[in-house]
């Protein structure tokens, strides 16, 4: 997937509803060049232009460990943000992944809140501050 060059950051949504996919880059096209995947392959390729990956677990399913390994192995400069359901199961999972991302958030969430997360740990971006 190609980002558009409008901004100095790249942020790659990985994400497998489409309506929230839209919504997403929709609410980060202002501060950042997104674009929009579905499937890990998709990442990986996209990696050497990723400053930040937003990341729904769903993609990375129950090996998400080995996913994220590989993600960090080969760009251990980007920011990983998962978003998972709320459940115990996938509060278990985050506990495993903890190493390996940045930030997590849980779904379902508000758009602020993803914003502050971002903006937090992206201290270079553009965002401003809802």
């Amino acid at each position: 997937m190609d980002f558009k060059k409008e901004h100095t950051k790249n942020l790659l949504i990985a994400e497998k509803d489409e309506d929230l996919a839209r919504s997403l880059a929709l609410l980060f096209s202002d501060s950042y060049n997104v674009a929009v995947v579905t499937d890990f392959s998709s990442i990986i390729q996209s990696l050497p232009n990723t400053d930040i990956l937003l990341l729904d677990e769903s993609i990375i399913d129950y090996t998400g460990v080995q996913y994220l390994q590989t993600i960090k192995n080969k760009a251990p400069q980007v920011l990983i943000i998962t978003m998972h359901t709320v459940s115990p199961v996938n509060v278990a999972k985050y506990a495993q992944y903890k190493q390996y991302i940045d930030a997590s958030v849980f779904k379902p969430f508000e758009p602020v809140h993803l914003y502050e997360v971002i903006a937090q740990l992206d201290k270079t971006s553009d965002i401003e501050h809802l």
